[in-house]
């Protein structure tokens, strides 16, 4: 045991070991790395050439940081600017600005060193400019800042004018706009910046690979120059690299005391329009104030209308260029009077929503009332919904006239002839004055919206400050509101032809989602008073005139089925819904319904024939083909047969009509069956007659009148053969099987009693319909 454990220590204790050569392993190479890479650094930065003679420095690269407006780092900026400036002038004085250039450089290569150090004059000033605008905007923030605090009441004595926090709310939105635009700004400053500091560490990564390839050609004279020549221009990229992030970060500085200064703005212009709405009030003066400005505003827009519609020359001028065949071929949309027309015509529109929802906002401040804020609920919704549909189509044509625009600058710039260089000029021309039109109308949705947003805030306020009650009122007005615009709501129209005085007139009719409701609501008012009505007077009559019930019954019915017709065309008249409505149904459709119609009327007309003549009737037994049963029911379009099973068959009216029927019950129920056997020779034939007339006369509904008759009827081959003929009234519950099945049980016993033997069986007749027997019926006394 002690042996095992010692081994286990020692196997640890060399694992341990193991693990700990790995660390320092792995220490020793990190910092040979760490060491190479600043050295590799370091060497760069001693032994780089300069572009030109005497200047060997090499920006730094890790400068992505924040700039410090110190004097140092402006001193510095001012030495690159005037070091690069003396440099571009040197390249431009020298031939083909190829000074320090080796024999193999390229004009593409000659153009970018000028442009990189063009790009660090620009950035370099661009930087100063802005370090010198900083300590101002400072300025302006403190002292906006200061004017914020010490802010604390308006001027004027509350209460406000409704027009003066309009006005404060507008400021404040456009503050709130300007900081909105000035953080994205910023934001895509900072992108920028971050891509750029990546590109920096990428190009330094470049510049130490080309310092090896420069070290690796020193033996050749011509490969070390094309790798020195390389080697400058990444660095010159660098020194154009850090002087654009400095430009960014100094831009970026600026941007960000911008936004400070515009978020001081909107806490100010914030708390002035929560101090404004504490106490407003709406005068009279202001409120005609406001019309008479919404007067001049259409009267402007009718007029630049009028204009419009008066320039016909003009606008057929324009069409004939816009059916030029050279700018056809050039695929420029024409731009016409028409189009720009079609641009302004939602003014008046938005002009008379702008009225509208002022003068909600006038009533609301002076006579406020929960029926004028349900109405005013109502519209304000409607209104915001259409100016939302007019900004979207206004924006849309805005980007499309600005897509036209752009593509006739192209085509223009390439154009060769002079006519569709005209053509082109006339076209952007006429795009221009569209676009204006267009920047006017979206002006107007603007101001629009923001007044129904401001008529959506106060009926807001104004419904937090009611009672319970009022609330209430208004909810149940906005609800009544709601539900009248369901009401009358057009699904769809029908034209309504008259004739008066012998000429036609014909008018439209709107089916409106009312009518239709109150068209079933009356039919089904109607179907339920002739439903109570025929019923009360289907008792009536039975029970006062002694009519047939079933009679009464079926009669009920189609009474009720024409009195529903008339009720659909009286309440079809009734709501104004003509009857011609029905003809969308179409000429395919109506000769489908014409077809299924043919059948419906002969079963219709046949339950008439069968109403009137009454061949039978529910209750009778009657048998169509191979169906036999009783009937239980005659329908408007089929009766019902029960069989003898107790399953009910629905067979249409117009085949008792047209077909065979057997009734057995139409004028007589009285019904002759026979019962055959055969005994043995020997028995006494009149014996015989006279027990057999006994046992028939025996059955309870067996009748007496006509008398059972027994006739011998023939000697057979083996036995005496006798028929027992009797009759039974038929009825519903007669079932003249049991009656054949009793009379059997009879005679077998009375033939046991007198010792009588019966030779074989005679098979009977009844009614089973199972049954292949012959049916042998008498009525009033003649065989059938």
């Amino acid at each position: 045991m002690q042996e095992s454990a010692v081994s286990g220590n020692d196997l640890r204790c060399r694992a341990m070991n193991r693990r700990t050569g790995w660390r320092q392993f792995l220490r020793f190479c990190i910092a040979l790395c760490v060491f190479l890479f600043h050295a590799g650094a370091s060497l760069q930065t001693i032994a780089a050439p300069a572009l030109l003679p005497g200047k060997s420095e090499v920006p730094k690269t890790e400068s992505a940081g924040k700039v410090e407006t110190s004097k140092e780092d402006l001193d510095a900026v001012r030495d690159v600017l005037e070091t690069t400036r003396s440099e571009l002038a040197a390249i431009d004085a020298s031939s083909g600005h190829a000074l320090n250039a080796p024999p193999g450089a390229t004009e593409e290569q000659l153009q970018q060193r000028r442009y990189l150090m063009r790009e660090i004059i620009r950035a370099s000033e661009q930087t100063l400019a802005n370090n010198g605008r900083l300590a101002g905007l400072r300025k302006q923030n403190s002292d906006m800042q200061k004017a914020a605090d010490a802010w604390s009441d308006f001027e004027m004595r509350p209460p406000y004018s409704v027009l003066f926090v309009d006005k404060l709310m507008e400021d404040a939105d456009a503050i709130e706009r300007r900081l909105k635009a000035t953080n994205a700004e910023y934001a895509s400053f900072s992108s920028f910046r971050d891509y750029l500091t990546r590109a920096m560490k990428t190009n330094a990564a470049q510049i130490r690979r080309e310092e090896e390839v420069r070290q690796s050609a020193k033996g050749v004279s011509g490969d070390a120059a094309s790798a020195l020549w390389a080697l400058d221009l990444l660095r010159l990229r660098a020194r154009a690299q850090e002087a654009i992030l400095r430009e960014l970060e100094s831009s970026g500085e600026t941007i960000r005391l911008d936004a400070a200064r515009a978020g001081i703005e909107l806490k100010l212009a914030q708390r002035k329009v929560s101090k404004a709405r504490a106490d407003v009030h709406f005068p009279q003066a202001d409120f005609q104030r406001l019309r008479n400005d919404l007067e001049a505003e259409s009267r402007d827009a009718s007029s630049r209308l009028a204009k419009l519609f008066g320039e016909p020359e003009e606008s057929k001028r324009k069409q004939e260029i816009g059916r030029n065949e050279a700018l056809r071929k050039s695929d420029v949309p024409a731009v016409s009077g028409g189009g720009m027309l079609d641009a302004f015509r939602l003014l008046p529109t938005i002009i008379e929503i702008k009225r509208a929802t002022w003068d909600f906002r006038y009533q609301l401040y002076n006579q406020r009332s929960p029926e004028l804020i349900a109405s005013a609920a109502g519209q304000q919704l409607q209104f915001a919904n259409s100016l939302n549909l007019f900004a979207a189509n206004v924006a849309r044509q805005l980007q499309s006239s600005v897509d036209v625009a752009v593509r006739i600058e192209s085509l223009l710039m390439a154009a060769e002839s002079s006519a569709l260089r005209a053509a082109l000029r006339q076209q952007l021309e006429d795009s221009v004055k569209r676009r204006k039109y267009l920047q006017d109308t979206a002006t107007a949705v603007d101001s629009a919206q923001f007044i129904v947003a401001r008529l959506g805030e106060e009926l807001g306020s104004s419904k937090a400050s009611m009672s319970v009650k009022d609330q209430a009122k208004t909810v149940a007005n906005t609800a009544s509101d709601l539900l009248g615009i369901v009401w009358n709501f057009e699904l769809f129209t029908a034209e309504n032809t008259i004739e008066v005085d012998g000429r036609k007139l014909t008018g439209i009719s709107s089916i409106t989602i009312g009518k239709i409701v109150r068209a079933l609501a009356l039919f089904t008012l109607g179907v339920m008073v002739a439903l109570w009505g025929g019923r009360i007077a289907e008792e009536y009559v039975v029970r006062r005139f002694c009519y047939d019930a079933t009679r009464a019954r079926i009669l009920r019915k189609w009474l009720l089925t024409f009195g529903l017709l008339v009720l659909v065309v009286a309440v079809l008249m009734w709501v104004n819904i003509p009857l011609s409505v029905f003809a969308f149904l179409g000429g395919a459709i109506a000769i489908g319904v014409g077809f299924g119609m043919q059948n419906l009327l002969k079963n219709l007309i046949s339950g008439l024939m069968l109403l009137f003549e009454q061949p039978f009737k529910p209750g009778d037994i009657v048998q169509v083909g191979s169906i036999r049963g009783v009937i239980t029911e005659i329908g408007i379009r089929s009766s019902i047969i029960r069989d003898g099973n107790g399953i009910d068959t629905l067979i249409p009216n117009s085949v008792f009509v047209e077909e065979n029927v057997t009734n057995w019950m139409y004028e007589n129920r009285r019904v002759r069956f026979s019962i055959r056997l055969g005994v043995a020779y020997g028995t006494p034939a009149r014996d015989m007659v006279v027990i057999l007339e006994d046992c028939a006369r025996r059955h309870g509904l067996v009748l007496k009148e006509p008398a059972p008759l027994v006739l011998f009827e023939d000697f057979g081959a083996d036995a005496l053969q006798f028929a027992v003929y009797y009759w039974v009234e038929i009825g519903p519950t007669t079932n003249p099987n049991e009656i054949a099945s009793d009379l059997r049980f009879i005679i077998e016993k009375e033939m046991t009693e007198r010792g009588i033997v019966i030779a074989y069986p005679q098979r009977d007749v009844h009614l089973d319909a199972a049954s292949p027997l012959k049916i042998e019926v008498v009525r009033n006394g003649k065989d059938h």
